[in-house]
């Protein structure tokens, strides 16, 4: 994987038509659940990628749907080069994700289109808060705009969720109806914090960005 890929600051347009990508699992495991929404789309698409969690997909407060990683993606990369959409995440974790689940011919249209919004974000910082250091987590770009992560849903919550919630699911029938209220609740939180990580990540790229162009006198 080439290091510092997807460094580019995209235009406002781009963002508006962005499709953002995050992942959710635990380290050391291929990711649980993927969340995709579009710069124009209110809500996110969220789809369970790890199949011991599959009963758990359209239920309530957990509107997803089931679907294998490696089709998932490739779809997503074709919606993208058809439609003219970059992909956005928020570091190359989610990049490096992707390409171990890719072909060569899906690799480079990734490659072509990905954006990884950390550049952007901190390029920003420079500019706005330059006597402001710290972790490039979207957390503290957050933090930065006034939006604070909601009680309960915040960094470290969902490793240790996902962790409870399959171990029940492994341990007894695999289904939805095996797990405990407090279990579905966890599980509930981590699709929110999905939510909240995408929104939050196209609320910093869309203050991050604008403010950038218009330094450069591009506006």
């Amino acid at each position: 994987m080439p290091n510092g890929h997807g460094r580019t600051v995209p235009t406002m347009q781009e963002l508006e038509r962005g499709i953002y990508l995050d992942f959710e699992g635990n380290q050391n495991r291929q990711p649980t659940l993927l969340g995709m929404m579009t710069g124009d789309q209110p809500e996110p698409d969220f789809v369970i990628v790890e199949e011991v969690f599959k009963d758990c997909a359209n239920r309530r407060g957990s509107p997803c749907r089931y679907a294998p990683l490696d089709s998932s993606l490739r779809t997503l990369i074709e919606v993208a080069q058809e439609e003219d959409r970059r992909i956005i995440s928020w570091s190359e974790y989610d990049f490096g994700v992707m390409v171990e689940h890719l072909e060569d011919e899906h690799l480079s249209l990734l490659e072509a289109c990905y954006v990884n919004a950390i550049f952007p974000a901190k390029r920003w910082r420079a500019l706005k808060h330059p006597d402001i250091q710290g972790p490039n987590t979207l957390d503290s770009y957050m933090k930065l705009l006034g939006w604070n992560v909601p009680e309960g849903i915040g960094t470290g919550t969902v490793g240790p969720a996902l962790t409870r919630v399959r171990n029940s699911l492994n341990q007894g029938t695999g289904a939805w109806t095996g797990l405990t209220r407090h279990q579905r609740e966890l599980w509930r939180g981590v699709v929110s914090h999905n939510r909240h990580d995408l929104n939050g990540m196209r609320r910093v790229l869309e203050g991050a960005v604008g403010e950038i162009w218009r330094w450069l006198g591009r506006l």
